[in-house]
C-alpha cells in the first residue's frame, strides 16, 4: 500500500439521526363512511399548501419589482431580455434544438452575468429592508402571512391543526430550497401526488404515552390492539381524529397489528397516509415514536475497526450476465481483498418488466390518439371540457398527450351516460390494466429493493466500528441538459437507467439507518481522486480498460484492478491516516448534538407548560367575566 498524505478537510462528518426515535407503520382498512372524511380533508390539505405557495410566490415577485426599481432601468431591460430568452429556451429544446439551445444559454448567460453584477450591489445595501417589507412575512410566527394563511384554513375549512403545521412545514422548505437557486416554490399539482398524509401532533411533553393510546384515553387518536399480541393475521381497531375536536369527526378501521410498540414508548406523532397505487388507495398509520432507554438496540460487538464503501451502478463486471453490482467494500488497502455486492437480479428484472410494460402502454396510447386524430373514432363533445381535450389531442404530438387526458373523455361519456365508441372501450380497459400492473409490480419491486438494502447496511453496522463513504453528486450524475450551457450530459441513458434502478440516496440513507441503531460512526470522503488514483502505486493515472470499462489500468505500474474495488482500497488509503481523530470528533459531536437537543426539548416543555398555564388562565378570566380570554388555532 503507498504512503499518503491524508488531507483533513477531504472528510465530512454527517449528522446521524437519534436511534431512540423509530417509525411504526401498520396498513389499514377503512371503514366506509371513513374514506369520503379523508379525502375531504387531503382536499383541505392540497388547497392550503398552494394558498401559501400562492403567497409565497406574489411576494417573490413584490421582491423582484423591488430589487428591479432600486437598480434602474438598465437592469429593468436586461430582465425582460432574460425572460424573452427563456421562451426561446423552451421552444428550442422542444423542438430538440441542441445548436440553438447552446447558442440561446451562452447569450444568457452572459447577461445574467451582467444583471448578477447589477444586482448584487442593491441586494447588499437593501437587504435588512428587503427582510422586513418582503420576507418576514413568511415564517411560522404568528405575525407571518403564511402562518395566518395555516389559522385561516383551520378554522374555516375545519383542517386538522397538525395537518396545518406540517404543510406550512413542507410549503417553508420548498421556499428555502427554491429560494436558493433564485426561484420560487412551485405548485402541487394533485393529479400527479401519489402520497398524502393527514397529521396529528401530541402536545404533552415528550409525546403521549403508549398506554393512553391503548386505553382509549388520548381523544385524537386511540388504538385498540388484538388478543394475543402483535403476529402474523392479528388485526385491531383504530380511531383517527380528523379536524378539530368539536365536530367529531374520525376515520376508523382495523389495522394489522404485525409488530408490537414496547411499553413506555411515547409517541410523538401519528400520520394517516393515503398512497395511489395504480388506480387504487392503499391507507396506513404512521407512529413516529421515542423509544425508552432500555428498549433501544442492543450494540452489536464489533469485530473490525473501519471499513470504506465505494458505490455505483453497473450492470456487470465485464459480463453483461452478471448482476448489477452497486457497491464495494474495503477494510484493508488491498483492492484485491475488496468485496462486491450485486443487486438481486429478481428485483432487477422486475423492475424490466415495469419498463416494458410502459412502453406497451404508450405504444397504445399513440395508436389510440391517432385514430381519434385521424376521425376513426368519433368523440362526442359533450361539454367545453371535452371541446378541449379534443383540440388538444389532435394538436399535440402523441408523446405530449397524457393517457389521463383521453381517460378524461372517457369518463365524461359515462358521467354524460352516452355509449363510448368500441375502439376507446377496449383502449381504456387495457391501459387501466396495464396502469395497474405496472403500479404493483414496481411497488413489489421497491420494497425488496429497499429490504435488501437495509439487510445489507445492518450486516456492515453490526461488524464494523466506523464506516467511510465516498460521497456521490447524484444531482449531477442525473442532469440531461444543462440549462446553464445548453449542453447535454454526457452519461447516456443506459447509465442514468441503471443509477435509477440502485437508487443509491435510499442504500446511503438505509446505512446511515443502520448505523445509528447500531452505534457506527458514518464519515464521508470528499473528492474525485478514488476514482483515477492507483490503489497499489499512489499516481493519479488510471484510465479504462478499452476492452472492459470496469477495469482500471494503471500506465505507471502496470497494475490491473476493478474500478469499484479500486475506489474502495483508495478511499480506506485516505482515512487510515486519521480515522482515530476523526472518530474523536464524530463522537464529541454526537456529545455536542445530544446535549443541544436535551436543552431544546426542556425549553420546549417549559413554553407548552406557560402557555398551557396562559389559556387556563384566559379561559377562567372568561368563566368569572363573561368576556373573551383569547383562543389558539
Amino acid at each position: 500500500m503507498p504512503k499518503r498524505k491524508s488531507v483533513k478537510h477531504k472528510f465530512s462528518i454527517p449528522a446521524q439521526s437519534d436511534p431512540r426515535i423509530t417509525t411504526f407503520m401498520y396498513s389499514v382498512r377503512l371503514d366506509q363512511e371513513s374514506a369520503p372524511l379523508v379525502w375531504q380533508q387531503i382536499r383541505s390539505a392540497r388547497k392550503l399548501y398552494n394558498d401559501i405557495i400562492a403567497f409565497m410566490r406574489q411576494t417573490y415577485d413584490e421582491t423582484q419589482v423591488f430589487i428591479l426599481d432600486k437598480a434602474g432601468d438598465e437592469a429593468k431591460n436586461l430582465n425582460s431580455e432574460i425572460e424573452d430568452l427563456n421562451k426561446q429556451f423552451k421552444i428550442a429544446r422542444a423542438d430538440q434544438d441542441d445548436a440553438g439551445m447552446i447558442e440561446i444559454a451562452q447569450l444568457r448567460l452572459e447577461k445574467r452575468r451582467v444583471l448578477s453584477g447589477l444586482l448584487k450591489e442593491v441586494r447588499a445595501n437593501n437587504k435588512n429592508e428587503v427582510k422586513a417589507i418582503f420576507f418576514d412575512k413568511i415564517g411560522l410566527r404568528t405575525s407571518c402571512g403564511t402562518y395566518q394563511i395555516r389559522c385561516q384554513a383551520v378554522n374555516e375549512s375545519n383542517l386538522g391543526w397538525g395537518t396545518a403545521n406540517d404543510v406550512l412545514a413542507r410549503a417553508i422548505k420548498a421556499f428555502q430550497s427554491r429560494i436558493k437557486v433564485g426561484q420560487p416554490p412551485k405548485f402541487a399539482i394533485g393529479s400527479e401526488k401519489l402520497q398524502d398524509s393527514l397529521w396529528i401532533q401530541f402536545t404533552q411533553a415528550g409525546g403521549e404515552d403508549i398506554q393512553s393510546l391503548l386505553s382509549g384515553e388520548c381523544f385524537g387518536f386511540a388504538l385498540r390492539v388484538p388478543d394475543g399480541g402483535a403476529g402474523r393475521r392479528k388485526y385491531g381497531e383504530f380511531r383517527f381524529r380528523l379536524g378539530s375536536a368539536k365536530n367529531k369527526d374520525y376515520a376508523t378501521g382495523t389495522f394489522y397489528y404485525n409488530r408490537p410498540i414496547p411499553e413506555g414508548s411515547k409517541i410523538v406523532s401519528v400520520a394517516l397516509t393515503r398512497k395511489r397505487i395504480g388506480s387504487a388507495f392503499k391507507y396506513s398509520i404512521q407512529l413516529v415514536t421515542e423509544l425508552p432507554e432500555k428498549a433501544g438496540a442492543e450494540k452489536s460487538p464489533k469485530t473490525d475497526k473501519f471499513c470504506s464503501l465505494y458505490f455505483g451502478w453497473a450492470r456487470g463486471v465485464g459480463d453483461e450476465k452478471i448482476s448489477r453490482n452497486f457497491m464495494a467494500l474495503a477494510d484493508q488497502g488491498n483492492p484485491n481483498e475488496a468485496r462486491l455486492f450485486f443487486l438481486p437480479e429478481s428485483i432487477e428484472a422486475d423492475l424490466a418488466r415495469v419498463k416494458d410494460l410502459k412502453s406497451e402502454r404508450s405504444q397504445i396510447r399513440n395508436d389510440i390518439t391517432q385514430k381519434i386524430k385521424q376521425g376513426e373514432i368519433e368523440i362526442p363533445f359533450v361539454s367545453d371540457e371535452t371541446a378541449n381535450d379534443f383540440e388538444a389531442i389532435k394538436r399535440l404530438p402523441a408523446t405530449y398527450i397524457s393517457p389521463s387526458r383521453v381517460h378524461r373523455l372517457c369518463h365524461q361519456m359515462i358521467e354524460a351516460k352516452i355509449p363510448r365508441p368500441d375502439g376507446l372501450e377496449k383502449w381504456r380497459l387495457k391501459d387501466r390494466a396495464l396502469h395497474q400492473n405496472i403500479a404493483f409490480i414496481r411497488r413489489r419491486a421497491l420494497f425488496r429493493r429497499r429490504d435488501f438494502y437495509r439487510v445489507t447496511a445492518c450486516e456492515i453496522a453490526r461488524k464494523y466500528q466506523t464506516i467511510v463513504i465516498r460521497s456521490l453528486d447524484l444531482k449531477k450524475a442525473m442532469t440531461r441538459l444543462d440549462t446553464t450551457t445548453g449542453e447535454k450530459s454526457d452519461i447516456n441513458k443506459k447509465s442514468r437507467t441503471g443509477q435509477r434502478l440502485v437508487a443509491l440516496y435510499e442504500l446511503k440513507t438505509s446505512i446511515m439507518q443502520a448505523a445509528a441503531k447500531e452505534g457506527c460512526v458514518v464519515i464521508e470522503i470528499k473528492g474525485e481522486k478514488t476514482a483515477t488514483t492507483c490503489a497499489y502505486c499512489g499516481k493519479e493515472n488510471l484510465v479504462a480498460s478499452q476492452e472492459d470499462w470496469h477495469l482500471m489500468v494503471c500506465p505507471d505500474c502496470g497494475a490491473k484492478v476493478i474500478r469499484k474495488k479500486n475506489g474502495a482500497a483508495v478511499a480506506w488509503q485516505f482515512a487510515a491516516p486519521v480515522i482515530d481523530d476523526l472518530v474523536d470528533e464524530a463522537r464529541s459531536l454526537a456529545a455536542m448534538q445530544e446535549e443541544k437537543r436535551k436543552i431544546l426539548k426542556s425549553e420546549k416543555t417549559e413554553k407548552a407548560v406557560a402557555a398551557r398555564a396562559k389559556n387556563r388562565a384566559a379561559r377562567e378570566r372568561q368563566d368569572a367575566t363573561g368576556t373573551p380570554g383569547g383562543s389558539r388555532a
